[in-house]
């Protein structure tokens, strides 16, 4: 069993603080449980990662040409499952 959070806070992603750079702190939540067989050969996990649902932006760039603000955002929330077969 693995679970990991990461706490960010509030940031500017230019060095004016202009407030249209500016992000509130969030939380980013992983977790993953696996089940491996007795002789180690085989392992089955399901996990699940932005388990928080978090959509704050972790970049935010203005192009200097023709003013256009661009923004990277985290991955959605999103689940699966793993089968690990090892040789």
């Amino acid at each position: 069993m693995h679970v990991d959070a990461l706490r960010s806070g509030a940031q500017f992603f230019q060095a004016t603080n202009a407030p249209e750079f500016h992000v509130r702190g969030f939380w980013d939540l992983n977790g993953r449980i696996a089940l491996r067989e007795p002789s180690g050969r085989f392992e089955f996990a399901i996990y699940g990662k932005n388990l928080t649902g978090n959509t704050v932006e972790t970049g935010v760039q203005t192009d200097p040409s023709t003013l256009t603000r661009f923004a990277t955002v985290p991955y959605p929330r999103r689940f699966g499952a793993e089968v690990t077969a090892r040789f």
